[in-house]
C-alpha cells in the first residue's frame, strides 16, 4: 500500500510528465514563422517562445529527457510500493490517461499561451539535462535541419486565406 508522501510524490511525478508531455506536443505545434512574425508584432507570448522554438531540438531534448526521468521516477515509487504486474498496470494506465492523453488534448488548444507560461519550467529542463541534451540537439542539427523553413503560399493559397478572412 502507498503511503502519503509516495501517493503525493507520484501524484507529483505524473503531473510533472503531464507538463512535459502537453508542452512537446504544443511546442511542435508552434509554426515558427508566424511565431516570428508574432514577435516582430510584439506579442509577448511569442517573443518568450521564439528562442525555444528556433532551438526547437534542444527545447524538444530537454522535454522528452525530463518526461521519461519523471514518468520512470513515478514507475519506481509503484515498484516499491506494489507488485510487479500491479505497480506496471497502474504505472502504465495513469501515465498514458493522465501524462499522455489528457495533457496533449489540452495543450494543443492554446499552444502559444500554454508554452508562453511554462517557457521558465522548459528552460529550466533545457539546463538540467543540457550535458545529453546538447549533443541531442547537435545530432538532430545535423540530421534534419536547425529551423523550419518558412513555406511561401501559392497565389491561389494567398487568395484562398483572403477568402477565409473576409
Amino acid at each position: 500500500m502507498l503511503s502519503p508522501f509516495d501517493a503525493l510524490l507520484v501524484l507529483f511525478l505524473i503531473v510533472l510528465s503531464a507538463i512535459c508531455s502537453g508542452l512537446n506536443i504544443s511546442l511542435m505545434s508552434l509554426d515558427y514563422a508566424e511565431i516570428k512574425r508574432r514577435a516582430k508584432l510584439k506579442d509577448k507570448r511569442a517573443v518568450k517562445m521564439l528562442p525555444l522554438r528556433a532551438q526547437a531540438h534542444l527545447t524538444l531534448a530537454g522535454i522528452l529527457l525530463s518526461n521519461v526521468a519523471f514518468a520512470s521516477g513515478a514507475a519506481i515509487v509503484l515498484g516499491d510500493n506494489f507488485n510487479g504486474l500491479v505497480a506496471v498496470a497502474i504505472s502504465t494506465l495513469s501515465l498514458v490517461i493522465f501524462a499522455e492523453l489528457l495533457p496533449q488534448a489540452i495543450f494543443t488548444k492554446n499552444a502559444l499561451t500554454i508554452c508562453a507560461a511554462f517557457s521558465p519550467l522548459m528552460r529550466l529542463m533545457i539546463v538540467l539535462t543540457y550535458p545529453i541534451s546538447k549533443p541531442l540537439q547537435l545530432l538532430l542539427d545535423r540530421l534534419f535541419g536547425t529551423t523550419d523553413k518558412s513555406r511561401l503560399h501559392t497565389r491561389h493559397e494567398l487568395g484562398l486565406m483572403i477568402n477565409e478572412h473576409l
